[in-house]
């Protein structure tokens, strides 16, 4: 009985109080002038790279990982409780519950380092933010990128008529071999600028499948980093309900408990109505 007052008074205090603190694992990735310059899907992988070589990135795989191991000890000890009856019962009804209680301690501290992450995230990408607008850096639009590149081809057409005619004055011979090295530096030219184009590292930033400036693509992570944190807010919540059907779960098992160690002789005692006729005679 004494062991589950002791368990029941840890897991309101687990209810009330706040989470543990996850240790002091750090992550300060900073906006430097190279990512800045880089690809929008390079600068995520880089920043993503960067947090996974982390303190905080270790700390929160290494967290992960015994919240996976506490849950199947949570599921083969809930197992053995159906199998067992009595004492050995009551014994796994408290395991259990002491194992619930680790479980979402773990998840808190779990949640705690992903408010870091999340937060650090949101700060990189807004310092970047800051920094593209100060340097004038900001992609171009859609609109103007898509009349840059016509201009490119206008310009290409122009370059290529010229060299063409230069070509054809040297020798108007057709089939000649200047002409047929033309056409052959033509063919690797093309060749060339589709596979630019279609490089990954000079992927245009998309969201939702749209184009974007990397302006706007830096916005989006900024407000992902946000959305995490409104989604930590409330799991926050749900370990809160967790922690207190766990409390219940406790209390429900002391009076159990207590009401098994009641003595003999005062379980089905009469009321002290019924005592009267002790001391007055019928």
């Amino acid at each position: 009985m004494q062991k589950t007052s002791v368990a029941f008074l840890a897991l309101v205090a687990l209810c009330a109080g706040k989470p543990a603190l996850a240790g002091l694992a750090s992550w300060q990735p900073q906006a430097s002038e190279k990512l800045v310059r880089m690809q929008p899907s390079y600068i995520v992988k880089a920043v993503e790279r960067d947090f996974s070589t982390s303190e905080l990135g270790s700390a929160l795989a290494d967290m992960n990982g015994r919240i996976r191991a506490k849950a199947a000890t949570i599921s083969d000890v809930s197992d053995a409780v159906a199998r067992t009856a009595g004492e050995t019962e009551t014994e796994m009804r408290h395991q259990l519950l002491a194992e619930r209680q680790a479980y979402l301690a773990l998840v808190q501290e779990q949640q705690d380092l992903r408010r870091r992450q999340a937060r650090t995230k949101a700060r990189v990408y807004g310092d970047m933010l800051k920094k593209l607008g100060r340097e004038g850096n900001a992609s171009t639009a859609p609109g103007d990128l898509a009349r840059q590149q016509e201009a490119t081809r206008n310009r290409f057409a122009k370059a290529d008529a010229a060299v063409d005619a230069s070509l054809m004055g040297v020798s108007a011979q057709p089939g000649s071999r200047y002409s047929a090295e033309y056409a052959k530096n033509v063919a690797a030219i093309e060749h060339l600028v589709q596979a630019i184009n279609q490089h990954p590292a000079n992927a245009q930033a998309e969201v939702d499948g749209q184009p974007v400036s990397k302006e706007t693509f830096l916005r989006q992570q900024v407000a992902q980093a946000e959305a995490e944190l409104s989604l930590i807010d409330q799991e926050g919540q749900i370990v809160g309900y967790m922690a207190r059907l766990v409390a219940l779960d406790a209390m429900a098992l002391s009076e159990a408990v207590a009401g098994e160690d009641l003595p003999e002789n005062l379980e089905g005692m009469d009321g002290l109505a019924d005592a009267v006729s002790l001391f007055v005679p019928e």
